[in-house]
């Protein structure tokens, strides 16, 4: 966020500028394009992601899973993680 606390905004067209985000996760390594970070909203972009203060863990979400096909499995407490069919990933 800006000092003001509003989001950080940039022009759509600025994308080719920002570099793909690589996250290890275990023992696999997942990026996100500037396609996924970067939102559209009111005609600028925004970042999709937040600093977390205070916190020792990452909330991954939409930003995160674009592109990715995710499986939910609540009994066994697993999520599966795997590029879809038309993914660049």
């Amino acid at each position: 966020m800006s000092e003001d606390g509003t989001m950080m905004r940039m022009p759509c067209d600025e994308r080719n500028y920002y570099p793909t985000v690589s996250l290890q996760v275990q023992n696999y390594w997942m990026e996100m394009l500037p396609e996924d970070y970067l939102v559209e909203e009111g005609g600028s972009c925004v970042l999709g992601f937040l600093e977390n203060e205070g916190s020792e863990y990452w909330l991954l979400g939409d930003s995160f899973f674009r592109g990715y096909y995710v499986i939910h499995d609540d009994e066994q407490g697993r999520l599966g993680v795997v590029p879809h069919a038309t993914s660049t990933k």
